[in-house]
């Protein structure tokens, strides 16, 4: 196809008239007289005719060419071999894949959005194929989900009517690869002629899966490789590696269509714009009782080339907010933290804020947190010491309870229960009422108290092993390992070691010593604990660890036994300590010393009574559910205010869950960030009584890298060969990369010819002299 930059240019080429009539008025005829001497000349004439008329129409033919040329340079023409934008079939099908994650949200110093220029563009786009008969259209939006909102449609209005109706882009991670995975399908069970394929985006490089062609500026952070997309969800382990990446997908959807991006980013160019945004929002303790004040952080990234000072906004369940400044370097991270008391029980909700710039999605985070009265715990001793103060269960007490209950709200965090072994073993103890059950050295755990155990375990309830000299590992394997399947992190062996306070002994070395367990052994108690002695301590059998089980200590025995292990089994988590933990003369190991039972089993019941997953704050596009002890009905969910602050009734019945209760129907309708809340009518012995519980749902920080492609790098890494900036005037994509032009050539033929020319004038113009 051949095209002009300058087409009007293109009529110089009738310049070659004026050589052209300049030669035929010289051939007009002159009156014929006789003169003797000319039959000698007119018999020279005629033997030379055919060479003299073959020379003159050369130079003829030369004259013409030359502004021909020169015309037609000047235009600079276009050899294009790809076909026009819209395409010229009769039955050509229009998929548009439309780039919907928060990052198209950005308006940068108060211009329209990404997301905004592409329905722009794809608007005019469709207007344009509303011209051509008998094309269809297919609309693909990448979002957290991907959507087609129109399918094979032949009715353009009708699409150009959903196209219109799409909201706000998602707060959602960017990634096209689902979306285009998604248009590659339509392509590939098609039965069109023609495709055409239309992708617009922003060009950020995490959501192409392509590095950055600029560097960074001095005292910025380096471009970063972004990395490839995800596989899809369900992809067998080990099988990532022969995933498509996004070139594969559009490779393959380049054997049937032709495929054009726009590029509708901030910069046009490649490069980054600034982001300040709200990375994190956590407490620096993640048990939270009533009354005991907590601290909690409040991540910054300050992703620009200049240090700015932020003022963070922290608000508890919409009350009064309490304001900090802060000073961010430029690209650096910060935390700001604010003391909290929570004085009242419940689901609490934080929320922390900045000023709000170009991106609004990542400018504010939320938080639901469990404030409890106090943390109920369980104590099973099983020993028959009668001393009380030599019992491994008033150890225990002691340690996480050492006021018994008199002290000030942040020393008695732990409500403790005392019973002996008849008493567990009666079945009577509601165990689902408590957060955390130790067994502590107790012989076994009958059928139907496993049973009950395991479904406390469900609901959320922990469960700390300390064994012993009186346990039975068989009865403990039979029912709480159940071949792996229990609660139980380990298969038990046979007591092993040394007489208790012998010569002989074990030390124990720290494995994990980030664990959250571990975190109050400092470097140098971390080398005292490591030479305490162990005399004793229940073996394991080999590779008989679960698949969710961390060793966090073991022995330097030459098995390297296990010595701490911690797992999760359900809502709650369990923890196995191989030796005791007593006073009694016969003692196993010196743990018992206020140095080292302290910093391990305060942390270790702080870390067991933390549910081991909070369903009140999820990710965009996560599912809203959580376990409730009584049956919900009539429930519906209030969206957040990003989502419009709609109530979206669910019509799906409760799941019976163990121990008694129930799954709130799930809602997967979260897009937007914010907080979302569930409102039901609960039933309490027969009473219906109304109960909300909130929930976070909070974007993706990465997102927020505002980092952009240039459209060489899409061509050279994506095999993309029209990346425009917006419609061609005429219906036609001028590709940079995939286009030849003429004009120079033209130019060199011209210079050439007119070489030639004046070479074979003075020719001819000297031999007929």
């Amino acid at each position: 196809m051949l095209t002009f930059t300058h087409a009007a240019l293109a009529f110089g080429t009738l310049a070659f008239l004026v050589p052209l009539v300049i030669h035929l008025l010289n051939r007009q005829r002159f009156r014929r007289r006789k003169w003797a001497a000319m039959e000698f000349l007119l018999a020279a004439y005629k033997k030379h005719r055919r060479r003299v008329r073959a020379e003159n129409l050369l130079l003829l033919l030369l004259r013409c060419l030359i502004p021909i040329l020169l015309a037609l340079a000047l235009a600079r023409p276009l050899l294009k071999s790809a076909q026009a934008l819209v395409g010229l079939g009769s039955t050509a099908h229009h998929i548009l894949v439309l780039d919907a994650s928060y990052s198209m949200g950005v308006e940068p110093a108060g211009a329209a959005s990404p997301f905004a220029q592409a329905k722009t563009l794809a608007s005019h786009l469709l207007d344009r194929v509303a011209g051509k008969s008998g094309h269809k259209v297919s609309i693909v939006v990448g979002g957290v989900r991907v959507t087609t909102p129109v399918v094979d449609d032949l009715n353009i209005a009708r699409a150009k009517t959903q196209l219109s109706a799409l909201a706000q882009p998602h707060d959602a991670n960017g990634d096209l690869l689902p979306a285009l995975r998604a248009a590659a399908e339509l392509v590939e069970t098609g039965t069109d002629p023609e495709y055409r394929l239309y992708v617009f985006t922003d060009m950020q490089a995490r959501a192409l899966g392509v590095g950055t062609s600029r560097q960074a500026p001095p005292g910025a952070e380096p471009p970063v490789e972004a990395p490839e997309a995800s596989p899809p969800e369900g992809t067998p382990p080990g099988a990532a590696a022969f995933a498509d990446t996004t070139r594969d997908v559009l490779d393959h959807i380049k054997q049937r269509a032709e495929v054009t991006f726009f590029d509708v980013g901030p910069t046009g160019d490649g490069g980054r714009i600034d982001n300040l945004q709200v990375t994190d929002l956590a407490l620096r303790d993640p048990l939270v009782v009533a009354k005991v004040p907590v601290p909690v952080s409040v991540g910054l990234q300050n992703r620009s080339e200049a240090s700015h000072i932020v003022q963070v906004t922290l608000e508890i369940d919409g009350s009064a907010p309490v304001r900090q400044q802060i000073e961010v370097e430029a690209g650096g991270e910060k935390a700001a933290e604010f003391p909290v008391t929570f004085r009242e029980v419940g689901l609490r909700t934080l929320k922390a804020s900045i000023e709000a710039d170009g991106l609004e999605a990542d400018d504010a985070r939320w938080l639901v947190v469990p404030a409890r009265d106090r943390v109920r715990v369980l104590l099973v001793e099983g020993s028959d010491e009668r001393d009380e103060a030599l019992q491994e269960a008033s150890h225990l007490r002691m340690t996480l309870d050492p006021t018994g209950g008199e002290g000030p709200p942040e020393l008695t965090p732990f409500q403790i229960r005392t019973i002996d072994t008849l008493q567990f073993w009666s079945g009577n103890e509601p165990l689902e009422a408590y957060d955390l059950v130790a067994l502590c050295n107790v012989e076994s755990v009958p059928p139907e108290v496993a049973e009950k155990l395991k479904a406390a375990m469900q609901a959320g309830t922990s469960l700390l092993i300390l064994l012993g000299s009186h346990v039975k590992p068989d009865a403990y394997n039979a029912q709480l390992y159940a071949g792996g399947s229990g609660p139980l992190p380990l298969q038990l062996g046979a007591a092993r070691g040394f007489a208790p306070l012998s010569r002989e002994a074990y030390n124990a070395e720290l494995v994990e010593v980030d664990h959250p367990v571990l975190t109050d052994f400092s470097k140098e108690l971390r080398e005292v604990a490591q030479q305490i002695p162990v005399w004793r301590f229940v073996a394991s059998e080999p590779d008989s660890l679960t698949k969710d089980a961390r060793v966090l200590a073991r022995l330097r025995d030459p098995q390297q036994s296990p010595l701490l292990v911690v797992s999760a089994f359900g809502q709650g988590k369990v923890a196995v300590l191989t030796t005791s933990l007593s006073r009694r003369p016969d003692r196993w190991n010196d743990l018992h010393y206020p140095l080292i039972s302290f910093p391990l089993l305060h942390p270790l019941a702080r870390w067991l009574t933390v549910p081991s997953t909070n369903p009140y704050n999820v990710d965009v596009g996560g599912v809203l559910t959580a376990p409730l002890e009584h049956k919900p009905r009539d429930v519906a969910y209030l969206t957040s205010e990003r989502a419009g602050a709609m109530r979206v009734p669910i019509g799906d019945d409760p799941v019976p869950l163990p121990g008694g209760r129930y799954g709130l129907p799930p809602c997967r309708d979260t897009a937007y960030a914010g907080v979302y809340i569930a409102d039901m009518q609960v039933e309490r012995d027969g009473v219906l009584t109304p109960r909300q519980i909130p929930f976070a749902v909070n974007v993706d920080p990465t997102e927020g890298v505002l980092e952009y492609v240039a459209p060489a790098v899409v061509r050279e890494k994506l095999g993309v060969e029209r990346v425009l900036r917006e419609l061609p005037a005429d219906g036609s994509a001028a590709i940079e990369s995939g286009r030849s032009e003429l004009g120079p050539s033209l130019l060199l033929m011209t210079l050439i010819f007119l070489v030639g020319e004046a070479a074979l004038a003075r020719f001819v113009s000297t031999r007929r002299g």
